[in-house]
């Protein structure tokens, strides 16, 4: 799925294109029907004269608030998608190729939902603190406190390092490539047990884990992380960053595939 900065991102920009729009007309484009427990008609029909009125995001996913409704829409966009603001029935230029859903505004405008996998999905919720999936999400790692952070680790010990960054019921909104990002920057090998962290190592990761998301926000609307994260090199050339001699190393680590260096992150 798409991780935490990517939905921070698409929050933000759904809150500048979208929010106040009237929805005049839905279309459904490619793929199956995206909508959980509801037909397209009907899902079109909830939202025709309706406006969006406020969006946020909890985990991997994004919340949507609609004016003069009880519910609130909440979508998750699979392993690859996002959102573009353009002119009704503008060409569906290479990028738009996945979209799914365009929501038509009055203005003349439209918010297209792209998917590229495939996979997403949108479902109202009437009660977001009882969502069957959004209560078992655990605490966002932007708002914890290095104090919250050390006993959440304390509370998992038994794990390694890998599987709590990936684990949505532990921390939410972290994925498999922030993950690696994280433990290169903090030099933890992820096959290391949390309970055989040092101090300093416990600190270490705390920290990484607040710089690299939020300095990810300053990136992905580039398309360009800088030469010295591992994200730049995990496609490229799997060389590490910090020295150009060490050869990345590829496992499977909870099921994922881990990028890390073997030499930098003993």
């Amino acid at each position: 799925m798409l991780e935490l900065p990517d939905i921070e991102i698409l929050k933000l920009y759904f809150r500048a294109t979208s929010l106040g729009q009237k929805i005049k007309d839905i279309d459904h484009l490619n793929g199956s029907n995206p909508i959980q427990g509801l037909s397209f008609s009907d899902f079109r029909e909830k939202l025709l004269g309706k406006e969006f009125e406020k969006v946020d995001r909890r985990g991997n996913f994004l919340l949507v608030s609609i004016k003069q409704s009880a519910e609130t829409l909440i979508i998750s966009f699979g392993r690859e998608g996002g959102l573009h603001y353009t002119k009704q029935n503008a060409p569906l230029i290479k990028e738009d190729e996945s979209t799914r859903l365009r929501f038509k505004f009055q203005n003349d405008y439209e918010l297209r939902w792209l998917d590229t996998k495939n996979l997403g999905e949108i479902r109202f919720s009437k009660d977001l603190d009882e969502d069957s999936v959004l209560k078992n999400l655990g605490p966002e790692p932007l708002s914890l406190s290095e104090e919250d952070f050390r006993e959440l680790l304390k509370k998992n010990e038994l794990l390694n390092v890998k599987t709590f960054l990936l684990a949505q019921e532990k921390i939410a909104g972290i994925g498999n490539i922030y993950a690696d990002e994280i433990l290169y920057q903090a030099k933890i090998n992820p096959h290391r047990q949390i309970g055989n962290l040092q101090p300093r190592e416990r600190r270490e990761l705390y920290r990484k884990t607040l710089s690299v998301l939020k300095e990810s926000l300053i990136f992905i609307p580039k398309k360009n992380f800088d030469l010295s994260w591992l994200i730049a090199h995990r496609h490229a050339d799997m060389k590490c960053p910090g020295n150009r001699e060490h050869q990345l190393d590829r496992e499977i680590i909870a099921g994922q595939a881990t990028i890390f260096c073997p030499i930098c992150q003993e």
